[in-house]
């Protein structure tokens, strides 16, 4: 993640643009790719299925204001409407990792010193709930029944999030012509999004897809980073321009390439029907006009 924040926030100064990986393939690979990177990203909701009072409630949110970035990834589909330029989002996306990446490795460590003596969990829903069993274990019945409550604290943000990024990836590719352009619609007042939001709004109700949509996005951001960098602009800067987003790349490879099949399955079939997307707009010669 370390190497993909900094591919993000690379390009994020080259292009300070709403579609994040959307806009940074389309105008430096090629607007293919930058529609496959874009669609790859549009699945990256959360695992269960999204409650309809939390949707309803981000979705009232996301028309009035934008409270908080989680994903690193996020911070970059607001370069548009962000105070301070893209040095701003540079800087947010290498903050919010380094402090997240605190946050989670000291409450893991906290955590695991109650179960020094296990060495793994039982397969099925143990690993999921592990937090939660431990929590018990330390506190009882009464800190599990509190412990419902992070809900509020965790996983509103975290679906608020979501829902920023998608809403403006969606926005950006209508805004191309890579999606019908009633999408690209902004609320004269809110200046938002407002269509795409309600969008994001009604899939998230009926659908819920894995991250191998977001991890293909993270390669797309990298294969970006070189063709811009290294072949567009002939960079000399190696280390910043080619070794880090080659490293990306490999290490985002593996993981990829080792998912279960499932999410294998499904993100392939997800990506396959924007493949098919894309060339029936290609037929129709729909081509989107990228500027740079």
């Amino acid at each position: 993640m370390v190497f993909t924040a900094l591919s993000y926030l690379m390009m994020s100064r080259a292009f300070p643009l709403a579609g994040s990986v959307y806009a940074y393939a389309g105008r430096s690979i090629g607007e293919s790719a930058g529609f496959f990177a874009g669609w790859a990203m549009l699945p990256g909701a959360p695992r269960e299925a999204s409650i309809a009072l939390c949707i309803a409630f981000n979705t009232i949110v996301n028309l009035i204001a934008v409270l908080s970035f989680l994903g690193f990834d996020a911070i970059s589909t607001l370069a548009e409407e962000s105070r301070g330029g893209p040095t701003a989002v540079g800087r947010a996306t290498m903050l919010s990792l380094v402090v997240v990446a605190a946050l989670f490795i000291a409450l893991t460590y906290v955590t695991s010193l109650f179960v020094l003596g296990e060495t793994s969990f039982p397969p099925g829903q143990a690993p999921d709930a592990a937090f939660y069993n431990i929590a018990g274990l330390v506190g009882g019945v009464w800190l599990m029944s509190i412990l419902p409550f992070k809900f509020l604290c965790a996983g509103l943000p975290a679906a608020l999030a979501a829902q920023v990024a998608t809403a403006r990836l969606l926005f950006s590719m209508a805004r191309d012509g890579a999606l019908p352009r009633k999408l690209s619609r902004i609320h004269p007042v809110r200046k938002v999004p407002d269509r795409a939001i309600l969008l994001v709004a009604a899939v998230h109700l009926v659908a819920s897809l894995v991250s191998f949509g977001a991890l293909t996005g993270f390669l797309v951001l990298h294969l970006s980073v070189i063709v811009h960098f290294m072949w567009r602009q002939n960079s000399r800067q190696w280390l910043r321009h080619l070794v880090a987003p080659v490293t990306g790349f490999t290490i985002i490879a593996f993981v990829l390439l080792n998912m279960n099949a499932q999410a294998k399955t499904a993100g392939a079939a997800w990506l396959l029907t924007g493949m098919i997307g894309v060339t029936v707009l290609k037929r129709r010669n729909r081509q989107a006009i990228l500027p740079f």
